[in-house]
C-alpha cells in the first residue's frame, strides 16, 4: 500500500520483484524455530490448502491456516479477519476495530 497526496491509500507493486529468480524454500523451512501461521486464502489462485498444509508442515511449529472466503491478497482483500486470525493465533486476548 502506498500513501497518496490527498491522505488515502492505493494498491502497490513493484514489478521489478519478477526480475529475481524464485528462491526454493524448501531447504529452509525446516529451519525455522520459530511458530508460524501459514494463511492462504480459501480461494487462491496461488496457494491452495494442501500447499498451505505442505509448507506449514514443513516448519517444526508451522500451522496452517484457511481465510474463508478469500482470495491471494489477504491483507488487501480482507484485512480485518486476517488480522482477527493472527491475533486469535497469538494468543490476543482483546482484538476491536476502530472505525
Amino acid at each position: 500500500m502506498v500513501a497518496r497526496p490527498a491522505g488515502d491509500w492505493t494498491y502497490a507493486f513493484d514489478r521489478r520483484v519478477f526480475l529475481h529468480p524464485p528462491v526454493d524454500p524448501w531447504p529452509f523451512l525446516a529451519q525455522i524455530a520459530a511458530a508460524a501461521l501459514v494463511v492462504h486464502g480459501e480461494h487462491s489462485p496461488i496457494m491452495d490448502a494442501e500447499s498451505a498444509r505442505r509448507v506449514a508442515g514443513a516448519i517444526p511449529s508451522g500451522q496452517p491456516l484457511t481465510l474463508a472466503g478469500a482470495h491471494h491478497h489477504l491483507i488487501v482483500e480482507d484485512p480485518e479477519s486476517f488480522a482477527r486470525a493472527v491475533l486469535q493465533w497469538a494468543g490476543a486476548e482483546v482484538f476491536r476495530v476502530q472505525s
